[in-house]
């Protein structure tokens, strides 16, 4: 009986070595003739924090303009309206091969047949909230081509599409071209702290295809003081922003099996804010034209 237990747990230990020491390939499959396209959500998990966004008008205006009849009041109520993207749009992101064998980004806002847009936003933003909102490039082994982006636009597509670009094993740690905080020699930096972690924690085979868990632990913070030069004056000044999640990538078919992610962000001073936002990618089965058309 001791000769059976120990044989058996000389195999599972034996299978359980194989597969930590097995090495994965994460890499997009996407074919000439076969795009892929996800319904994506930037949405707030509490439509409350939204309200939780506030600014010292005052100060703000008086550090980056020399205005003096503008409305604070419009100016709030402009930001506020702006809130209504998040039910008044949605958005797809489609990939697609480019004409040097890389893969083309694309997520293309459409917006909703009704709609609760308030009168104080410009025509011009209504129309810049519609058709391409990011656009990116990134190769087969899931890193980024597009070196050229801008770092709020790099930043999205690092999260949602960047992949190692080696074979990875269990437990293997690396990063992602993604930084959360930037900020001029304006701001003075007392303390500061940074957690840049994506793990592929787990692969399972399910129905024959072989799923990666990926965990995604990113936290950027600062504390410090920004010296406006306007006012004369330094403005206490704290930003600390994360991105967490674990999501699936199915290795089989080369495309997410289930993406989910949590961006919190908590800044004080001239703008304080304090929300939380859920990512999301799902697969959609058929594409509409529409916005295969949008160049």
């Amino acid at each position: 009986m001791k000769k059976i237990i120990l044989f058996t747990f000389l195999l599972a230990s034996l299978k359980l070595f194989s597969q930590t020491n097995q090495s994965y390939d994460l890499k997009w499959i996407i074919e000439d003739d076969n795009q892929i396209a996800f319904k994506t959500a930037m949405e707030p998990i509490d439509t409350n924090n939204l309200t939780k966004i506030g600014i010292d008008c005052d100060s703000f205006i008086s550090a980056f303009s020399d205005t003096t009849n503008f409305n604070c009041e419009d100016f709030k109520e402009f930001f506020e309206s702006i809130n209504s993207f998040y039910t008044d749009y949605s958005m797809t992101t489609v990939l697609s091969r480019d004409n040097y064998d890389a893969i083309d980004v694309k997520l293309i806002s459409v917006k909703n047949n009704s709609t609760n847009l308030s009168d104080s936003v410009p025509d011009f933003f209504a129309q810049a909230m519609t058709g391409v909102q990011l656009r990116g490039k990134i190769n087969e082994d899931g890193g980024i081509e597009s070196f050229y982006m801008k770092k709020e636009q790099m930043n999205l597509l690092a999260i949602m599409f960047e992949l190692p670009t080696k074979p990875v094993r269990i437990g293997d740690k690396w990063t992602i071209q993604a930084s959360f905080i930037s900020n001029d020699h304006n701001f003075i930096c007392n303390d500061y702290d940074k957690k840049h972690l994506v793990e592929l924690v787990d692969v399972k085979t399910i129905n024959g295809e072989d799923i990666a868990f990926i965990k995604y632990d990113l936290r950027y913070y600062v504390n410090g003081e920004f010296n406006n030069p306007f006012l004369g004056k330094t403005i206490p000044t704290k930003m600390d922003v994360a991105f967490n999640g674990i999501s699936e990538f199915n290795i089989t078919l080369g495309k997410w099996k289930n993406y989910n992610g949590i961006m919190s962000m908590f800044v004080s001073g001239i703008m304080n804010t304090n929300t939380k936002q859920r990512f999301s990618l799902v697969e959609l089965e058929e594409i509409p034209n529409e916005l295969l058309m949008v160049k």
